[in-house]
C-alpha cells in the first residue's frame, strides 16, 4: 500500500470513528439524562458510582495492554495470538478472585453499602466475557478497519443505552450491570461476525514475551491515570456522601465526555497508523503531522 493509501485510509478511518463516537455520546448523554430525571436519584447515582468508578482501572488490569500489543507488532502466528488470549483470561480470573474476595468485600465494608460490593462482584461477568473479543478486536484495529469496527461499537453502544432504560424502571442501578453486559455481548457477537477467530490450546511464552514487556508499559502508565482521574469519586462519596457523589459524576461526565470523544477519536485511529508505519520514518513522521492537524480541526477552538 502506497503512503497515499495509507493516507486515505488513515482520513477515512477519522471519519468513521469520529462519526459513531459523537453519535455515541449523544446517546450516553441523552440516556443519562432520562435516567437521573425520572428513575435513578442522586444518592442511587452516587452509589453506582461507588460500585463501577473502578471499572476502567480493572479493565486495564485483566488485558495489561496485551490487546495494544498485539496492535502494535504484526506477523502474529497462531501460537502468538492464543497465548495472550490464555494470558488474558488468566489475569481476567484473578482480578474477579481479588474482586470477590478483596475489592468488593472491602468498599462494601467502608462505604456501608453491601450493594456496592454485589454490583461489583456482578460486573465480573462482563470482564470474563470481554476476552472473547480482545485478540480479533486488536487484529481488525491492526487492520485499520475501522468502517466495521465502528458500526460494531455504536450497535454495541445502542444496545447498552437500550438494556439501561429497559432494566431502569425494573432493578434500578443494577441497570447499568445489565448495559455493560449488553454491551459486551453485542461487541462480542459483532467482532467474530467480521473477523471470526478461536483460540488454540497453544502457549509460547518465547514469542509474546515481547508484547508482554510492551503492554505492561503502556498499560502501568494507562492504570495511573485512571487512579488519579478516578480518586476523586471516592472521596467525594467518603467526606460528602452518596447524593453528593452522585450531582458531582453527573457534572463531571457532563463537563469531561467532550474531551474524551476528541480523544477518543484521534488515539483510535492515530495507534494503529503508527504503528504500520513505525519501520519507515519518514512515513511515520508524515502520520504524525497529519494526526496532530486532525486533532486540532477536533478541538473545540478550531470550531
Amino acid at each position: 500500500m502506497s503512503e497515499r493509501e495509507e493516507q486515505v485510509r488513515v482520513n477515512q478511518s477519522l471519519a468513521w470513528v469520529g462519526t459513531a463516537t459523537a453519535l455515541m455520546g449523544v446517546l450516553d448523554v441523552v440516556t443519562k439524562a432520562v435516567l437521573l430525571a425520572i428513575w435513578i436519584s442522586p444518592e442511587e447515582y452516587g452509589v453506582a458510582t461507588l460500585a463501577l468508578a473502578a471499572i476502567p482501572i480493572l479493565d486495564l488490569a485483566t488485558e495489561l495492554g496485551l490487546p495494544g500489543a498485539l496492535v502494535q507488532q504484526g506477523d502474529h502466528t497462531p501460537a502468538r495470538l492464543s497465548t495472550v488470549f490464555w494470558l488474558n483470561l488468566l489475569l481476567s480470573l484473578t482480578i474477579v478472585a481479588a474482586i470477590f474476595f478483596a475489592v468488593a468485600p472491602l468498599l462494601a465494608s467502608h462505604y456501608q453499602a453491601p450493594i456496592v460490593g454485589w454490583m461489583l462482584q456482578a460486573h465480573c461477568v462482563k470482564l470474563l466475557l470481554q476476552n472473547l473479543y480482545m485478540v480479533p478486536g486488536a487484529l481488525m484495529i491492526r487492520e485499520m478497519r475501522f468502517r466495521e469496527f465502528s458500526l460494531i461499537r455504536f450497535l454495541a453502544s445502542v444496545a447498552e443505552n437500550v438494556a439501561l432504560l429497559v432494566a431502569a424502571p425494573l432493578v434500578g442501578i443494577w441497570c447499568f450491570i445489565a448495559g455493560a453486559i449488553g454491551r459486551t455481548l453485542v461487541t462480542t457477537a459483532g467482532v467474530q461476525y467480521f473477523q471470526p477467530w478461536l483460540p488454540r490450546l497453544l502457549f509460547d511464552w518465547a514469542a509474546t514475551r515481547e508484547a508482554v514487556l510492551f503492554g505492561l508499559k503502556t498499560s502501568l502508565s494507562r492504570i495511573l491515570f485512571f487512579v488519579y482521574t478516578g480518586l476523586d469519586f471516592y472521596i467525594v462519596g467518603h467526606f460528602f456522601g452518596r447524593a453528593a457523589l452522585g450531582l458531582y459524576k453527573a457534572a463531571a461526565d457532563l463537563a469531561l465526555d467532550p474531551a474524551r470523544i476528541i480523544s477518543t477519536v484521534v488515539v483510535s485511529v492515530a495507534f494503529p497508523a503508527f504503528s504500520r508505519a513505525r519501520d519507515r520514518p519518514a512515513a511515520l513522521a508524515e502520520q504524525f503531522r497529519n494526526c496532530r492537524g486532525s486533532a486540532s480541526s477536533w478541538s473545540p477552538g478550531s470550531w
